[in-house]
């Protein structure tokens, strides 16, 4: 469970980054506006799914590593998650702002591939230690 945990955190990542950088670029095609946005809500809820299977909030998987947990990184991901959702359900409501919200959520998201390289987890981790003295 924990590979294939592992695979899906690394595949939505990939995803995401692909995502993001297509819709920031200039790329334009007839094909991509249409499935833009339900390409990207499938992403953004398969980061959710495999954010909350990482949490195992109920234990009940029990295999998962906690080790791969990381405060700063799956709260990024969690708030991404949650700007993301807010900007699909403007969006299926028709409400101004709905895509804008969305693509801010996507593109926080982005942080979530830092978390696959341990010289960025340890930068935070440090950051985290040195800051509170900081202030």
């Amino acid at each position: 469970f924990s590979l294939a945990l592992e695979l899906l955190a690394f595949a939505v990542a990939v995803s995401n980054l692909v995502y993001v950088i297509m819709v920031s670029s200039s790329f334009k095609a007839h094909w991509w506006n249409s499935v833009m946005m339900p390409v990207g809500s499938l992403i953004a809820l398969l980061g959710i799914i495999e954010l909350i299977l990482r949490c195992d909030f109920l234990k009940i998987f029990g295999v998962a590593s906690p080790t791969r947990l990381d405060g700063t990184f799956d709260g990024l991901a969690a708030f991404a998650g949650a700007l993301s959702l807010y900007g699909i359900l403007r969006y299926v409501l028709h409400l101004e702002s709905g895509i804008e919200f969305f693509l801010i959520g996507r593109s926080i998201d982005m942080v979530r591939f830092m978390r696959f390289f341990g010289l960025c987890r340890d930068i935070v981790k440090r950051t985290g230690q040195v800051l509170p003295a900081v202030i």
